[in-house]
């Protein structure tokens, strides 16, 4: 709100009487607005609207009638599309005796084409001879095939009973002991490190002093031929073992 507006009632009260009548003797009371508090609508005159002329006249136009379509009633229907009241839709009951019997007869067999049978005639037809009906059941009933597969069938049953309560007295997964893994079969190379690892080492002498060179020096090479014969015995058995 403008501050005017707040001016203009600032401080202001009004009292409504017991009829309804406001008293507006007070100072206090509010009173009417002065003329440079009210705003007024700018009426503006509205603009010299030009004449607009009709240029469609100008343009040569053709006429034509349109044909109007016939009123449904007038419309004739072909005698194929009536619909000719059949002998069903008329009342039942209005219908004769008459009438009605032979509306029977024309649903249904007459009675005269029905004989009637005694019981002689009866006996005389049936087969002394008792046979049996087949049932609900499957054709083959009784039959080899039928019996082998019905053992099979329970014997079936029986072994996954057994399966069952073997199952149900066994401890727990988590109670059982872990089963041990299979020893996988040696390669023959890993059967060759382990020969070579039994093979006993030759047994490291001590040194001798300097001054006894000739005896040291034939005792190195007997050693060393030693060395070398139990080293070829070792490759002959490897020669042989993979032969």
């Amino acid at each position: 709100m403008s501050s005017t507006f707040q001016e203009r009632f600032k401080n202001r009260v009004n009292y409504v009487g017991k009829q309804g009548m406001i008293d507006i003797n007070d100072s206090t009371g509010i009173q009417k607005p002065l003329n440079n508090q009210v705003f007024d609508i700018p009426n503006h005159s509205p603009k010299n609207i030009v004449p607009v002329t009709n240029k469609i006249s100008k343009f040569i136009t053709s006429s034509y009638e349109i044909p109007i379509s016939p009123i449904p009633e007038e419309i004739k229907k072909p005698e194929s599309q009536i619909r000719k009241q059949t002998h069903s839709a008329k009342p039942y009951r209005n219908i004769d005796i008459e009438t009605r019997s032979d509306l029977r007869t024309q649903q249904g067999h007459k009675y005269d084409d029905y004989k009637p049978y005694t019981l002689k005639d009866y006996q005389n037809i049936k087969t002394d001879k008792y046979y049996e009906l087949g049932g609900l059941g499957p054709s083959n009933i009784g039959t080899e095939e039928w019996k082998q597969r019905k053992e099979m069938i329970e014997k079936r049953l029986s072994y996954g009973k057994q399966v069952k309560m073997a199952n149900a007295n066994l401890p727990p997964s988590n109670m059982r002991k872990p089963q041990r893994e299979l020893e996988k079969e040696m390669s023959k190379a890993e059967k060759a490190r382990q020969f070579a690892r039994m093979i006993p080492k030759p047994i490291v002498k001590e040194k001798k002093n300097i001054c006894e060179s000739t005896p040291a020096v034939s005792s190195v090479l007997e050693e060393l031929e030693k060395q070398h014969l139990a080293y070829k015995a070792s490759v002959e058995a490897i020669r042989t073992e993979y032969r």
